[in-house]
């Protein structure tokens, strides 16, 4: 949003213009208030259909590369594993490596789905994280 901003009313009423844009692009985005600040939620829906969206009489396309179907188990992930994800793999995003860890286990038979989810979790990453460098 920038640092040039003197008056915080100003930087407030550009956020929340933002945010109504990218809200358009992202219907199922979940935002929480935190101390001096908001934060995406977890539970925030990451797959998103390709589709054009029009903002101030742009036409923006909008694509995602492979749209991950929402798992058949909505397991929030610990704060404690966030973290520690984001201590292993500081450019990685947990919630991509979520995304595909649920849909690698709702592929597999029930009996034989993680018993520790975030343990199991943190061990599929290290596989993911060596595929994306």
């Amino acid at each position: 949003m920038g640092g040039d901003y003197t008056n915080i009313a100003d930087f407030r009423r550009k956020v929340k213009a933002a945010l109504t844009k990218i809200k358009l692009v992202y219907p199922g985005l979940k935002l929480g208030k935190t101390l001096g600040g908001i934060e995406v939620l977890p539970e925030s829906l990451t797959a998103l259909q390709p589709r054009t969206v029009t903002i101030e009489g742009t036409a923006t396309r909008v694509e995602v590369e492979e749209p991950h179907p929402p798992h058949p188990f909505p397991i929030p992930l610990k704060t404690t594993t966030i973290e520690k994800f984001r201590r292993f793999y500081p450019r990685l995003d947990p919630y991509a490596c979520q995304a595909d860890f649920d849909t690698w286990q709702a592929k597999l038979e029930p009996s034989k789905r993680a018993k520790s989810y975030d343990r199991a979790f943190m061990g599929f990453a290290a596989g993911w994280a060596v595929g994306k460098g």
